[in-house]
């Protein structure tokens, strides 16, 4: 095909034939539209809708499991806290120096149990 001199659009030459040269059109642009269509009847916003349901719904599920995780994390710590307070508490109610040293304190430093309660005291 060569193209005619026939009237002409800018940017879009007409062949001698009658059709146009649009490298950018799709062939057949209806009937892939149709294809793409529901079956029920939907269009392409009710399948984008859906698609960006399930998007939300995936992300608000992520962000649930990292909340969940931070909750579980977050519980450990405060249990360690408890167990290293209570460790502390009955290795100085025996011996303080150990229990400084356990907590990492500096070597002078002693812990003094008085109950529930634990007092350094420097040397």
């Amino acid at each position: 095909m060569r193209l005619g001199k026939t009237k002409q659009s800018p940017g879009s030459p007409q062949f001698s034939d009658g059709s146009w040269n649009l490298p950018h059109a799709l062939p057949n642009t209806k009937s892939t539209i149709e294809s793409l269509t529901d079956k029920k009847g939907g269009n392409f916003r009710d399948i984008n809708i859906r698609q960006n349901a399930r998007i939300q719904y995936l992300e608000d599920a992520a962000i649930r499991h990292e909340n969940k995780l931070i909750r579980v994390i977050q519980r450990m710590q405060c249990d360690q806290r408890r167990a290293k307070h209570a460790q502390a508490v009955s290795t100085a109610q025996y011996n303080g120096w150990l229990a400084a040293s356990q907590l990492g304190l500096r070597q002078c430093i002693k812990l003094i149990a008085a109950g529930n309660i634990v007092s350094a005291l420097e040397l």
